[in-house]
């Protein structure tokens, strides 16, 4: 009895431990075409065009304009996002690293 009772005790820690820490988001690629560009402070919000509709995205201050298509790295969605820059709250928004801006790259959905 005393070898159910220590299994469960171990069992429960570790399942009481496994939910306290939520998984990481999952990280992915984001490219799309800029229809809107809003530079505050340190970021650059990005209203973009994707394959898979409209979305917003922020990237570290960058100079863009609209039409210009970008790749965002590591993007990592977060919701109900309170943007006190623009006064703004964002249903959905993508943060990450921009690593390609041309005016010729295709604007495809995110990669799972």
């Amino acid at each position: 009895m005393k070898t159910i009772l220590s299994i469960f005790a171990i069992l429960f820690a570790a399942s009481a431990a496994a939910d306290e820490i939520p998984p990481p988001p999952p990280l992915f690629t984001l490219k799309g075409e800029v229809l809107e560009a809003k530079d505050v402070s340190i970021y650059t919000y990005l209203h973009l065009k994707t394959s898979k509709g409209e979305t917003w995205a922020a990237v570290n201050k960058s100079k863009l304009a609209k039409g210009d298509r970008v790749e965002i790295e590591k993007a990592m969605v977060l919701h109900d996002f309170k943007s006190p820059s623009l006064n703004r709250t964002f249903k959905t928004i993508y943060f990450g690293n921009l690593t390609d801006v041309g005016k010729d790259a295709a604007a495809v959905p995110p990669a799972k």
